[in-house]
């Protein structure tokens, strides 16, 4: 079922962080899970509606690593406990989907932890994002 929008509704989405390239942390879902994506009609820009995707993790391993690609940075925008959260549902996903996809989320996990270790975050939370990297099936 399509959801057509107005543009004041699409004036209300709320896309408040200070730096595009972490846009893509609020909109991933739908990259690595099925999920629901705005589209245009190319005809119409004035038409607009939600279809649900099939998820394509490959295709979405770039957009992972401009988003998250310097924990450092995504830890300042998005802040440690929306970093790790983002980051943990991100690895899951891109985990049960093989192989190449499987590490880059080990590598993923690995990269914050170190960052949330260096920032002296406590020693709970990233020994809790090593053991989610851990946990993952390939490592």
């Amino acid at each position: 079922m399509a959801l057509p929008l107005t543009d004041a509704l699409l004036g209300c989405l709320p896309v408040v962080l200070p730096d595009r390239r972490y846009w893509f942390s609020w909109l991933q879902p739908g990259a690595t899970v099925p999920g629901q994506i705005l589209f245009e009609d190319p005809d119409d820009p004035h038409i607009k509606e939600f279809r649900t995707v099939a998820p394509d993790p490959e295709q979405a391993l770039p957009l992972i690593e401009k988003a998250y690609g310097d924990p450092g940075a995504a830890a300042d925008t998005l802040g440690h406990i929306g970093l790790t959260q983002q980051v943990g549902q991100v690895a899951i996903a891109l985990a049960a989907t093989g192989d190449r996809t499987t590490q880059e989320a080990v590598r993923l996990t690995n990269a914050v932890a170190d960052t949330l270790d260096a920032r002296n975050v406590l020693p709970l939370v990233v020994s809790s994002v090593r053991a989610a990297s851990d946990s993952l099936p390939s490592s």
